[in-house]
């Protein structure tokens, strides 16, 4: 139907030199045979709450939107995001032509480590004494300088041979 219109309208009639028509064919659903390619990608799929992280939609036509407030986008061009909780974001793609189509990406939000106290039995000894660091943490796996990995709540002896600052570090 749509080819013989044309051929009704542009019969008898040749275009001028350096003119192109470009048509269209559309199946009877209405879908195009346009290829649309487009893509969604971030630099950490994973972050800690209060962290950020980009996102970068490319595709080759059309325009596109991401959902949960990001709005339009340009192909190439990243945009920051600092979800509060793991959160799809979903990519929309409209070509001219009317279709579109979508492609999602899972941010991963990872609660923040969290140190509820780091003590030590007794805070001030003499040389060759021994006293015991407890770090009571959650939310990541912990090292304290100088001794290495530790558990949360499970207390480490030390015997510090001269004035030692020990570091608690917890990341997840």
């Amino acid at each position: 139907m749509l080819l013989q219109l044309f051929k009704d309208i542009f019969i008898g009639q040749l275009p001028k030199a350096g003119i192109f028509f470009s048509i269209l064919v559309l199946s009877a659903c209405g879908s195009s045979s346009t290829a649309l390619n487009f893509d969604l990608t971030t630099t950490n799929a994973t972050i800690t709450a209060g962290e950020s992280t980009t996102l970068t939609a490319t595709f080759n036509g059309g325009t596109a939107t991401i959902d949960n407030g990001v709005g339009v986008v340009i192909s190439g061009e990243a945009v920051t995001v600092s979800p509060d909780v793991t959160t799809t974001y979903e990519l929309t793609v409209t070509i001219a032509e009317g279709v579109s189509e979508t492609t999602s990406l899972t941010i991963t939000v990872l609660p923040a480590p969290l140190i509820s106290s780091f003590t030590a039995e007794q805070i001030s000894i003499e040389t060759g004494s021994r006293t015991t660091l407890t770090a009571v943490f959650s939310n990541g796996t912990a090292t304290i300088t100088g001794i290495g990995s530790v558990e949360s709540g499970v207390a480490v002896t030390v015997s510090p041979t001269e004035n030692i600052t020990y570091e608690l570090i917890v990341s997840n």
